[in-house]
């Protein structure tokens, strides 16, 4: 089980999940830390830069930092499943929520 950490503003990382689907699993989506505080850390979704044309498969040719993408609020969580990890829940009892890894962005799309 992993110590519970703070990452630092401007941290890069990606979220992704841990289901029982392998293609769930590997779908990934970059972000950057915006804020943190002892009990939650605030973080926004880069922008992916294709060029030319985007297919259902493709992957970006650049990552940048986006001040206008999606934020979400992640909470640390004990969870045996996860080993220890800053998560996002959906909803109330999400029982597959987004899992930060921290230190670079990745993007992989959904290939089902």
């Amino acid at each position: 089980m992993r110590e519970k950490f703070l990452p630092k503003v401007g941290e890069k990382l990606y979220l992704h999940q841990k289901t029982n689907n392998s293609y769930v699993n590997d779908v990934r989506r970059p972000y950057t830390v915006r804020w943190v505080s002892d009990n939650a850390v605030g973080i926004q979704e880069a922008r992916c830069i294709f060029n030319g044309p985007q297919y259902y498969d493709s992957l970006p040719d650049e990552i940048v930092d986006d001040y206008n993408g999606r934020t979400l609020t992640l909470k640390w969580s004990n969870a045996k499943k996860w080993g220890g990890a800053w998560v996002h829940r959906e909803y109330p009892g999400d029982e597959y929520p987004l899992i930060a890894e921290f230190g670079r962005w990745d993007y992989y799309p959904y290939l089902d």
